[in-house]
């Protein structure tokens, strides 16, 4: 039966990669895609620049904006990488709310088809994808390591602990929107570990 069940798991999870992947690498660059685009050809150097004078004069993005010169132009890499995300995020989701099988097709459906504006803002949109969707996905790395202690209380360290602060420190520069929430998410963490 458990068999059974994991099979199931891992065919919404093959579908949910194949549907993104499909979508992802037909979508064209758009919007702010442009401006990260012509970063094509620079030197690890040159993009580490870039980076680093986009945190400081424009917005406080460091890693992200990395990513955004790296990735943009590079569609293919962006699509597996997408695509794998939306998986990941599935299966998180999956274990965090640890439902019964016959509701994995409504938790697909949530995953996917949200609203329009959400799909093409975060799921679709390369920038606002590697922006804010990968830090989301984090933040659900961040529940599904510690929902021991968020759902039954159970406060011993687990090993991927120690990974947590290095971790949210790097996320911590993807968005300055989601500083904040992992920032306190590790503070809580640390306080109740110690």
């Amino acid at each position: 039966m458990i068999k059974k069940r994991q099979n199931r798991v891992y065919i919404y999870i093959l579908l949910i990669f194949v549907f993104t992947l499909s979508f992802s690498l037909l979508i064209p660059i758009g919007g702010d895609d442009w401006g990260n685009f012509l970063q094509k050809g620079k030197s690890l150097l040159e993009i580490f620049e870039g980076a680093k004078n986009f945190y400081f004069t424009w917005e406080g993005r460091f890693f992200s904006r990395i990513l955004l010169f790296l990735l943009i132009p590079n569609e293919i890499v962006w699509a597996f990488l997408n695509a794998s995300l939306m998986s990941i995020l599935f299966y998180f989701m999956y274990k965090i709310l640890n439902i019964d099988d016959k509701y994995l097709p409504l938790l697909l459906m949530c995953l996917l088809f949200v609203d329009f504006e959400t799909y093409s803002q975060v799921y679709v949109w390369r920038t606002g994808n590697i922006t804010y969707f990968i830090p989301m996905v984090y933040a659900f790395l961040l529940i599904f390591i510690r929902r021991k202690v968020i759902f039954s209380g159970d406060d011993r360290i687990h090993k991927l602990d120690y990974l947590l602060i290095p971790f949210s420190l790097i996320f911590c520069m993807f968005t300055e929107n989601v500083a904040v929430g992992i920032y306190l998410f590790v503070c809580l963490t640390v306080y109740f570990i110690i």
